[in-house]
Order: structure tokens, then C-alpha cells, then sequence
């Protein structure tokens, strides 16, 4: 909501989204911000919308899990860019004791977890480079913390599956692939399918084991779980 501007993503699902793909694939836009005499040359583009859903309330809970599946992570990166903007611009309400239902006053959200399945190593190159620069903003702010003698609890914990890849340890070639990533990422310090600082952990996530862990950390409080993906 923070943007001037709107962004679509469209997953090539069929006929007319493969047709979409390839006008722009010809047509490229360079620059989403261009001035008026480049926008003439761009179709029109009729928007329905927006619509409201539950991933709107999470700012509502003081603990929050999001649950992105495939291409159901957008919702999560607009989430993500409004923390950004409270941060960067440092937005609260001035008033004390203040029990309006501003956004300043709404946003409650002391932790959020991110979680991202996704069966194609592809799909994480769509909000890689952004979900990075979350991590990268953090890893920022807790230096920032330390040089003052405090401690900074990270706001979001970003947690990678590709589910296309067996946690079986019976499949060698599986076994392997997984030992190469775990020695690149020593290495690197960055993790190699998707260049964010969390390792990508493979096969589907323990949902069971997730949210004891949460509620384990979190005890004695109401948790929201947001979920967009596939049915």
C-alpha cells in the first residue's frame, strides 16, 4: 500500500497468460516509473480489484506465521514492503495511550515467520532478490543494535522448502545434491538456489514441528497462521 505504483505478478498458467509472457518477453519495460510519452506505447491494462483477504489481519497479532505456496508468496511481499516502509520512514502514532484504529496503532506484529514452499527451484528467483533485502535490512538493523550495547531480535524469520527434492535418505543422487548445497552454503555464506541468508531446506515442511516450535517461543499468546497457495 506504501507504493506509487501497483505490480502484477502472473504466473504463465494457459493460452492467454503464455500470450501475456510473450508480448512482454518482445515488449520489454525497462522501467516501471517511465515518463507519459512511453507509457502511449504500453496497452491498456483494466484492473478489477483490489479485494480484500485474511493475510490483511496479520498486522493484528503480536505473532504471525504466513505461509506462501508457489506463486501464493506475493501476498507475503507486500506485507514485507509495508514493515520496510515503517521502518525506513519510522511511522507510529504520536499519541499517548492512543486506542484509535489508525494503521499506526494497529500494527502490533512483534515476530513473523515466513514460510515459502515451492516444488521448482525457479519460482524462487521471483521474490529472492526482495526477500533478500529483508534479510540484508535485519542483519543491518542488529549491527545497529550492537554498536549501541543492545540486543536486536530479528522481526522476521524467513524458512525455504523445495518440496521436489526427497528428504529420503535411500535416493544417493538426492543425498548427494543436498551435501553439495550444505558445503556451498558454508561457504559462501549465502545460500546458492536462492541467495538469501537462511539455508533452503528440502522436501515439505513439518508443519507440526513448526508450530510447536512458535508456540514454544511464544508462549501464552494468540498466533496467526495466513495461508495462500493452491487448495
Amino acid at each position: 500500500p506504501d507504493d506509487k505504483y501497483i505490480s502484477i505478478h502472473i504466473r504463465t498458467a494457459g493460452d492467454w497468460t503464455a500470450d501475456v509472457y510473450e508480448y512482454f518477453l518482445k515488449n520489454p519495460v525497462t522501467n516501471a516509473l517511465m515518463g507519459a510519452a512511453a507509457m502511449q506505447s504500453l496497452p491498456d491494462a483494466r484492473i478489477d480489484g483490489p479485494y480484500g483477504t485474511a493475510n490483511s489481519e496479520v498486522f493484528g497479532f503480536k505473532h504471525a506465521v504466513l505461509v506462501g505456496a508457489g506463486v501464493g508468496a506475493t501476498p507475503t511481499t507486500s506485507i514485507l514492503k509495508h514493515i520496510k516502509h515503517r521502518f525506513d520512514h519510522k511511522t507510529g502514532c504520536q499519541t499517548p495511550n492512543c486506542k484509535c484504529k489508525c494503521d499506526c496503532c494497529l500494527f502490533r506484529l512483534q515476530k513473523l515467520y515466513v514460510i515459502w514452499t515451492s516444488r521448482d527451484v525457479e519460482a524462487f528467483k521471483w521474490f529472492a532478490d526482495y526477500l533478500s533485502e529483508v534479510q540484508l535490512d535485519e542483519a543491518r538493523r542488529a549491527k545497529q543494535a550492537q554498536g549501541r550495547g543492545e540486543i536486536y531480535e530479528p522481526l522476521i524469520d524467513i524458512r525455504v522448502f523445495l518440496t521436489s527434492v526427497s528428504q529420503r535418505k535411500t535416493d544417493l543422487t538426492q543425498v548427494l545434491f543436498q551435501v553439495g548445497i550444505g558445503q556451498a552454503q558454508e561457504s559462501n555464506e549465502q545460500d546458492v538456489l536462492t541467495s538469501l541468508r537462511s539455508a533452503t531446506q528440502f522436501g515439505r515442511p513439518n508443519f507440526n514441528s513448526i508450530f510447536k516450535e512458535i508456540e514454544e517461543r511464544h508462549p501464552m499468546n494468540d498466533i496467526g497462521v495466513f495461508y495462500c497457495g493452491p487448495a
